[in-house]
């Protein structure tokens, strides 16, 4: 491989690891009464503060790995198995605890409704209000 198709490689990956469209909306609503002013000092420390991990793991994590006795196929092999695990809890629907918690609190404090004009919008545009 050429070293710009290496790097190219390497930029698809980080911005798929680190999804910041999908993390843009969670920072809009945690910096939302915010100024405009502290939002970008937030948003700087908070992109310093994930670039300074990236470089302590990226750096320091085959040691840490060797400390514990952990082989790069085994660390992989865990991690396959945690987003098989992941994944089938997603597909079947089943929560623990805290998730049962968060549903029965949801129940008694929030008004869900569900606005339909017919089961076609439904599909394609429905919209869900929560009020509090």
């Amino acid at each position: 491989m050429h070293e710009h198709q290496i790097l190219s490689t390497y930029a698809a990956s980080m911005f798929a690891l680190l999804n910041p469209l999908g993390m843009l909306p969670v920072f809009i609503g945690y910096s939302a009464g915010l100024t405009a002013g502290v939002q970008r000092w937030l948003a700087a420390l908070v992109s310093v503060t994930v670039l300074a991990l990236l470089l302590l793991f990226l750096l320091t994590g085959p040691s840490i790995l060797h400390f514990f006795g952990i082989s790069i196929d085994a660390f992989r092999m865990a991690g396959g198995i945690l987003l098989l695990l992941i994944g089938i809890r997603i597909v079947t629907g089943e929560g623990g605890a805290q998730s049962r918690a968060w549903h029965a609190l949801c129940a008694r404090s929030c008004e869900i409704t569900l606005w339909q004009r017919s089961p076609s919008d439904v599909v394609h545009s429905g919209v869900a209000f929560v009020h509090l």
